[in-house]
């Protein structure tokens, strides 16, 4: 079974377009590739899922406090006590892990932006140097 869409162009095609991309690129190296913009769609997700997480373990910490209240009354006082602490040290983490993704993909952008710099920075320093030998 063929698993290409109907609407994807056909396989010579797609392989002219991405020679023509390439032979641009090496035309043009200060052109900005798609790769360069690409956003970090898996980072954004495990970002949310740590987050996720988090919020699960609020709503169990606040559901086992309720129970034991409820349960047990007083006495679970101090055993409650110690869960929430445990909670609340799961809680941060999950959370703080969650923040450390979002700041790996801005890590990420901040480096495919300074590639695209370098690229246009290069470009125009060798059509600088070839001008300056044609005038020679």
């Amino acid at each position: 079974m063929d698993s290409e869409s109907p609407f994807d162009p056909p396989a010579d095609e797609r392989r002219t377009y991405r020679a023509e991309a390439d032979e641009r690129v090496r035309r043009n190296p200060a052109a900005i590739r798609s790769d360069d913009t690409e956003p970090y769609i898996a980072l954004q997700y495990v970002a949310r899922l740590f987050k996720v997480a988090a919020m699960v373990v609020v709503v169990a910490l606040v559901a086992e406090i309720i129970a034991g209240i409820v349960l047990e009354g007083a006495g679970a006082v101090l055993g409650l006590l110690q869960e929430v602490i445990r909670g609340a040290v799961l809680i941060a983490v999950l959370w703080g892990a969650g923040d450390l993704t979002l700041l790996l993909i801005d890590v990420g952008h901040d480096v495919r932006a300074q590639r695209v710099l370098l690229g246009r920075l290069s470009a125009r320093a060798g059509s600088d140097g070839l001008d300056a030998e044609r005038d020679s």
